[in-house]
Order: C-alpha cells, then structure tokens, then sequence
C-alpha cells in the first residue's frame, strides 16, 4: 500500500533550513527527516529565492540559490489558500473519480465485440 501524502511542516521546513545552512545536501536532509528526496528536491527547487552573491539582494538572474523556511512556510499556505479557493468541478475526472456513463444493471452489460 502507498504511503499518504502529507505536507511538509514549518518544524521539518525549519530543519530543512538549518540543515541546508549546514552544507547537507538535499538527499541527506530527506534521509534524517524521512521524507523522499524528490519531497526535499522540490522544496528547496519551489521556495528558494536567488541572491546575489555580492550584495545579498534578491535577484531572478544570477547567485545562490537560498531557501528561508518562514518565507517558504508563508508561500505554502497561500498556494493552500488559493487552491481551496477554486471552485471545484463536479464532473471532473480524476484524483479517484469515475467517468460518467450510462447507468448499467448488474448482469446485463453486452459483451466487447
């Protein structure tokens, strides 16, 4: 059986951070928090912003790559927030919902040519 799916918390973001700080690398912070190294892979890729090296100022071009678990913790809950905001679609196929078709009766379904 697959393991559910539960999001990261601010204390494991924190300990992402702290390791992280340390000079871990991404798959040896999921070893010691138990996470899938793609879990901890996407967090850093999704919540990092880049730095300037010299100045330290935000910058989308160039620098480091630097993750803050406040920052990231705060972008999370508005990505929760917008998606519970969608209205959802009833029809919708997916995530364990069936297409819908005509209603059969048991035992009077026709055979596949």
């Amino acid at each position: 059986m697959a393991k559910a799916y539960h999001h990261l918390t601010r204390d494991e973001r924190c300990h992402i951070d702290m390791m992280k700080e340390s000079g871990e690398s991404g798959a040896a912070i999921a070893r010691r928090l138990g996470r899938d190294p793609s879990t901890i892979s996407r967090e850093l890729t999704r919540n990092a912003s880049r730095r300037d090296p010299s100045s330290g100022e935000p910058t989308r071009n160039a620098g480091q790559r630097d993750y803050d678990f406040a920052q990231a913790d705060r972008l999370a809950a508005e990505r929760r927030s917008a998606a519970s905001a969608q209205p959802r679609d009833p029809g919708a196929v997916g995530r364990g919902r069936r297409e819908a078709g005509p209603a059969v009766e048991s035992g009077t379904r026709t055979p596949a040519p």
